[in-house]
């Protein structure tokens, strides 16, 4: 949510600018500042703004990754899993079957529990 608050932000902050750029150009120059400060514009808008996408990967591999992860760490405190706002009840049924993969994969869940 910050990051899109900050992203608003910052577009909000641009226009401002902008608007005032193009307002004393028009009142102090020729064509040639007003085509430049189009493609100012053009340039400033065209620039990439943070992205509030979490990962490329799907969930099930996400999972995976994170399951095999924890299947080397033996102290189940500092497993992903067992971390605050990170449990099961916070990802989706492919996540967790990723996970389980992951950690059965990778060796850490010898008939026990996965956390």
């Amino acid at each position: 949510m910050n990051l899109l608050i900050n992203s608003n932000l910052i577009n909000y902050i641009y226009l401002v600018l902008i608007i005032l750029l193009v307002n004393s150009i028009v009142k102090f120059t020729s064509q040639k500042a007003l085509l430049a400060a189009f493609f100012t514009v053009i340039l400033v808008f065209s620039a990439p703004l943070p992205s509030v996408l979490a990962s490329s990967k799907s969930p099930y591999d996400s999972g995976y990754d994170h399951g095999c992860d924890d299947a080397g760490i033996s102290d189940s405190s500092d497993k992903y899993i067992n971390q605050p706002e990170k449990g099961p009840s916070f990802h989706t049924s492919e996540f967790m079957n990723g996970y389980y993969s992951g950690v059965n994969s990778c060796g850490g869940n010898s008939g026990g529990s996965y956390y």
